[in-house]
């Protein structure tokens, strides 16, 4: 009996450069990742996918390519190279409007550390989750607008009324939830996640949760 060998696919190949390279070697592992997201974007502009960016992520054969893009994203982000990570990110919102990957989660932690008025496009088309609201009143925080701050967070205290003591909380317990696969609306989950991707952003905010949430 002849046994045929699998072909690698492409999550195989992003498995296996990340297992070399992540963490131990930037540039190398981003140039390997460039590689296989360039390798796959051409296979999809064959197949035409591209030709209507909006419902991009509706094609099953895109979810590796995006899967990729959503890796790069993560990886410049846990690296420092914020500006660069804000380029990915908007580049994948315009593949998937209704941004199926929750990548609107992390422009919205990036707009409002480098005090990008983008924010309040985004704002006004996605407003339901404490993961959006909360980086805006950051960022009426950092322009000056104390006002416009407050009210959001009195909003969020809605569902969130012990704001203060739960962020603490999480921040304090995030390296206990390394599985963290997923969060639920307005639950402790969401809190978790919303420190996962605004990490930096806290650390760069002094003593914003501790004494004016």
């Amino acid at each position: 009996m002849v046994r045929r060998l699998k072909k690698e696919t492409s999550v195989d190949k992003l498995n296996k450069i990340a297992k070399k390279f992540a963490f131990k070697d930037h540039s190398k592992y981003l140039s390997e990742l460039e590689k296989l997201i360039e390798e796959e974007k051409q296979t999809l502009e064959e197949k035409g996918c591209f030709e209507n960016k909006g419902e991009f992520w509706l094609y099953l054969e895109t979810r590796p390519y995006m899967m990729m893009l959503y890796d790069k994203l993560n990886y410049l982000k846990d690296i420092g190279c914020f500006g660069k990570a804000v380029i990915v990110a908007e580049e994948m919102m315009k593949l998937s409007k209704n941004d199926n990957l929750g990548v609107r989660f992390y422009l919205f932690s990036l707009y409002a550390y480098f005090e990008n008025k983008k924010i309040l496009r985004l704002h006004k088309k996605f407003n339901d989750f404490t993961l959006e609201k909360l980086p805006v009143a950051i960022y009426f925080y950092k322009i000056g607008d104390f006002e416009k701050s407050k009210e959001i967070i009195l909003e969020i205290k809605q569902d969130f009324p012990n704001l203060r003591e739960d962020l603490n909380e999480a921040i304090l317990t995030i390296e206990d939830y390394d599985d963290l696969t997923g969060f639920s609306k307005n639950d402790f989950s969401e809190l978790l996640e919303l420190v996962r991707i605004n990490y930096s952003l806290f650390l760069s905010m002094g003593n914003f949760i501790t004494e004016f949430i």
